[in-house]
Formats: C-alpha cells, structure tokens, sequence
C-alpha cells in the first residue's frame, strides 16, 4: 500500500471515529437527560405556521388559580388563556414576537397592569392592560414608540428597585441591537422615552429582567448567556454566564430566558436551549451555578416539547395542578393531533423533583408581584 493510501486510511478511520464517539457521547447526554411531562397544552393559536412564540404569566389579584397567560401569535397580535388552556381572547394587534408585563403602573389616578409587545409590523411597542373582573386585553393609550431598529424582535420588561421607574427593552437581530425606554404616564397617555442603547454582538431576542438586583440577562443566540445591569446609567460592561459549545451545556440556538423569583436573590435562571430542546437551569444565589438541564416529554393527551422559544415562569403557587409554581413554554411542533403550534404548562414541582432541587418556595412574595401572591 502506498504512503498516501495509508495516510488517506488512517485519516478516514480517525474521523469516523471522532463521529462515533460524538454520537456515543450524544445518546448517552440524552439518556442521562432528566424529563419531566407537561400536564396542560393550550389551545393552538390561530395562526398557522412559526406563529406562536412568547409567553407572559399574569398574576390574578384575588385568585391565583384565576391567573390567565398572555401569549403571542406573532402573525395576528395576542392571546389570553387560562390555566387549562383554554383561549379567553385572541386580539389582532400586529406581529406581535415578545411580550412581558408588569404590575402598579401608575395611570390615570390608578394602579393598572403595565403589557408591552415587540410589533415586527412596524418596528415599534405596544403598550396595553389586563382587566382583573374580565381577563381580557385592552389596548392603553400612548406615544407612539417607534424603535431604532431594524427588527423589533425581544422584548422584556423591568421595574427599578432604585428608583421604582418602568422599562422595557427590546432586542433586535444582525448585530443584537439593544434599546432601553423607560415608560411613564404622560398626560394621560403611557409616555415613552429611550434612555440608552448598546450591541450585543448578534441576534439577539431572548431577555429578562430581574426586578430585585437590577440585573439584565440576554441570550445572544449562538454564543450564550450574557449578565448586564439594567439601569439607565449602568455601562455596557458584561458577564458571560454560560457558553454555546459542542461539550458544554448549551447548543446553538439559544432563546427563552426566565426567572423563578424568591425573596433574598434565591431561585433560578432558566434558558430555553432550543437547538436541543431542552431546558438548563442555573443557581440564582450562587453565582449562576448550573444545576442540570430537562425535557419535557408528552403525556397524553398532551404531546412532547421541541425547539423552544419564549418561556415564563412563577414561583406562586397557582392551586393543586401547581403548587410551586408553573413553568409556560412555547412547542415549536403541536402533533397530538397535528395542529397549530401552542404552549405547554409544565409543574415546577415536577421539574424540582427531576432535578433535584431544594424548596425555595418564598413565604412572603418578591417585589413588584401583588401583594397576595405569596
């Protein structure tokens, strides 16, 4: 045999190698993989298609159990469901990609729910309320917020422990454009004015903000998680939390980021790592430790979750169904029967169990949340 047959063998055999290892090494992540099952899907949303995409949990002042989702069909505007899934509204208000909400805006000599939407129609953020008596969406009056932005993409929302002001950020794809308003009430309308701007690298949608450490977190798509400061005056200095890699815990694409809030800092970091469908936890308290990754399989009727997008998730305790909590996620394929895309309402308690994880359920409740949702 020639030297560069050989040569040529030797190096075909070295990389199947490399292949059946990578392979090996696969199967047996996902074996080791914990799973947990969603135990309520929503109705699909109208549209049919990549429509659904981002989730928003609202706290019922009252009754938790009376607690609704304001979820997002991006090709029509928004959607309230309930607890069991089930559409309460569906308003057409633009492709609407994110949405988040915020409790005590001050407007109008009252204390209303603050809901505020990316509109990729337009590039702009709606701005809208949340009946109590009804559960159902109303648009608020406003200045027009018209973002700098070449897609209007992500969007989260955040309330200062400094100074008590709202926010919203919204997050953009190419080079991960980011832009900060803050919302105030202005002459009966919900005033808006951008305070500050930075780049992320690239795409950027996911986000959320932490309300009791004035923390920002961003899922820059193919590089991973990144810790900024929320406030209006904090500089453009950053920390990676965690990074995309073949043989680490995350893979390429990176979206949904939410927080299970408890008092003193305590709780979780959770990220959709939608390019494996799966979920990774993180330490809130402890650095951002990384505490193991889920899957959330079917259980029928209901179908098994796959490549992610928007996420939300609460630490209250919403009645027997979710004792600790309720994790929302979007399912990019509804196949039980085939249908439109909807969410899946995933037990946290099921999601301690499969991890095992401590009980930081709080008993007085974090900042920001009504009073009784402790």
């Amino acid at each position: 045999m020639k030297r560069s047959t050989r040569f040529t063998v030797l190096f075909a055999l070295v990389a199947l190698l490399a292949v059946f290892r990578f392979a090996l090494n696969q199967d047996t992540q996902d074996a080791q993989t914990p799973e947990v099952s969603a135990v309520v899907e929503t109705e699909p949303v109208l549209s049919s298609g990549d429509a659904a995409d981002d989730v928003a949990i609202w706290l019922h002042p009252d009754d938790p159990a009376e607690s609704v989702i304001v979820a997002t069909d991006k090709d029509r505007g928004l959607v309230i469901y309930d607890l069991k899934g089930t559409a309460l509204q569906h308003l057409q208000a633009g492709e609407i990609n994110n949405v988040d909400l915020r409790y005590d805006f001050p407007l109008g000599g009252e204390r209303v729910t603050l809901i505020a939407g990316s509109n990729r129609t337009n590039e702009s953020v709606i701005v809208l309320t949340l009946d109590p008596a009804t559960r159902q969406l109303r648009p608020l009056p406003s200045v027009p917020i018209n973002v700098d932005l070449e897609d209007a993409y992500g969007l989260c929302m955040y309330r200062s422990p400094k100074n008590n002001r709202f926010y919203v950020f919204v997050t953009s794809t190419g080079d991960g454009k980011v832009e900060q308003w803050e919302l105030f009430e202005h002459s009966g309308l919900v005033g808006a004015q951008r305070v500050r701007s930075f780049t992320v690298g690239s795409d950027v949608e996911g986000c959320v903000a932490d309300d009791q450490r004035a923390i920002l977190y961003i899922s820059e798509e193919t590089r991973g998680i990144w810790r900024y400061g929320a406030e209006p005056s904090d500089a453009d200095e950053r920390i990676l939390i965690d990074e995309i890699s073949e043989d680490g815990h995350l893979k390429a694409d990176l979206e949904g980021l939410a927080l299970y809030r408890v008092k003193d800092g305590a709780g979780y970091l959770v990220a959709s790592n939608q390019g494996h469908s799966e979920f990774a936890v993180y330490d809130r308290a402890d650095n951002y430790a990384y505490l193991g990754s889920f899957k959330i399989t079917g259980q029928a009727p209901v179908d098994p979750v796959t490549m992610t997008d928007g996420i939300d998730l609460t630490h209250v305790n919403l009645g027997p169904t979710f004792p600790k909590g309720v994790l929302i996620v979007q399912d990019h394929q509804n196949t039980h029967p085939a249908a439109n895309q909807n969410f899946k309402l995933v037990s946290w308690a099921d999601v301690m169990q499969a991890l095992d994880l401590p009980d930081t359920l709080a008993t007085s409740p974090a900042p920001h949340l009504p009073a009784q949702s402790s």
